[in-house]
């Protein structure tokens, strides 16, 4: 996959680029501030936080690059206000949904909808798919069957 990672891993070992975002359409209407103060509460005094400014060709945008622990392993990721979303670098399934469910809890309205991709999927030009479901186990079984499709993908 995208992460250098042996084709013959389980998908639950997969470490992928997960991106979360609103589906085409919808907005989370959610600011730097708003997901910082919701991250400082996740995570009290256990995250980092940094805003890049764009770089290059419009029409870039800044984002906001933060870390923070899950299960006792070190996140990384960033969020953006536009285009709207968050994403998670070299994570697994699980560790992504956990985020999408704290993001589903915590970030997006009542009523909003979440859809998430991978550079892979972006790589082979596959569309997001909109997550149906808010809780982590089954967010976590629809990300592993997205991953399952991607390596077959990638041994045909």
């Amino acid at each position: 996959m995208s992460e250098v990672q042996p084709a013959q891993q389980s998908p639950e070992e997969v470490q992928e680029l997960f991106i979360f975002t609103p589906c085409e359409g919808d907005s989370w209407g959610v600011t730097f501030e708003k997901f910082t103060r919701a991250l400082e509460h996740r995570t009290p005094g256990e995250f980092s936080l940094a805003v890049d400014e764009p770089e290059g060709v419009l029409p870039a945008s800044r984002r906001l690059r933060f870390g923070f622990t899950l299960d006792d392993a070190g996140i990384e990721g960033f969020f953006k206000e536009e285009p709207e979303g968050a994403a998670l670098r070299a994570v697994t399934c699980h560790e992504a949904a956990r985020f999408a469910e704290w993001l589903a809890e915590k970030i997006i309205p009542p009523g909003g909808s979440l859809a998430f991709t991978t550079r892979v999927n972006e790589e082979y030009g596959l569309g997001e798919e909109e997550i149906l479901h808010r809780a982590a186990p089954e967010i976590e079984s629809q990300l592993l069957e997205h991953v399952e499709r991607l390596l077959s993908l990638e041994e045909s």
